[in-house]
């Protein structure tokens, strides 16, 4: 994970800090100075805290069963998986502590139709795009 500074005025580049996550990387997603990062390869989904001095910090590696998209709304993590032999495609939620890691064990998790690609939210209600139907 590396992190860039942003010129206000161009738009330019600045490589300012980097952190080793896992392989490969997938999909990333932020929440207030905490960012999650989804592996795939490794089969985790991994907190890290980008600190006021422009450190990144690790706070928490969790491994996730088939892992696949990811998305944050600061009081939960969402982590939806392509499903297995023993598990069907799903999405947990996972609670956020204030202190940016979240919940190893799922508050709940919702079956879904296909392996689930990609996930944002708004008010209320997630968004996901799965391989498969949902419900019409």
């Amino acid at each position: 994970l590396q992190q860039f500074v942003i010129e206000a005025s161009n738009g330019d580049l600045t490589a300012t800090a980097n952190v080793p996550i896992g392989a490969p990387p997938h999909a990333m997603v932020s929440s207030d100075s905490t960012l999650y990062v989804l592996s795939r390869g490794s089969a985790d989904v991994r907190a890290v805290r980008a600190e006021l001095d422009g450190r990144l910090t690790s706070l928490q590696t969790t491994a996730m069963d088939t892992p696949s998209a990811i998305d944050a709304t600061g009081t939960h993590l969402y982590v939806g998986s392509a499903g297995s032999t023993s598990v069907p495609p799903r999405i947990c939620a996972h609670v956020v502590g204030t202190d940016g890691t979240f919940d190893v064990a799922p508050a709940g998790c919702v079956n879904v139709a296909g392996a689930v690609q990609a996930m944002a939210h708004g008010p209320g209600v997630l968004f996901v795009l799965s391989r498969g139907a949902g419900p019409s």
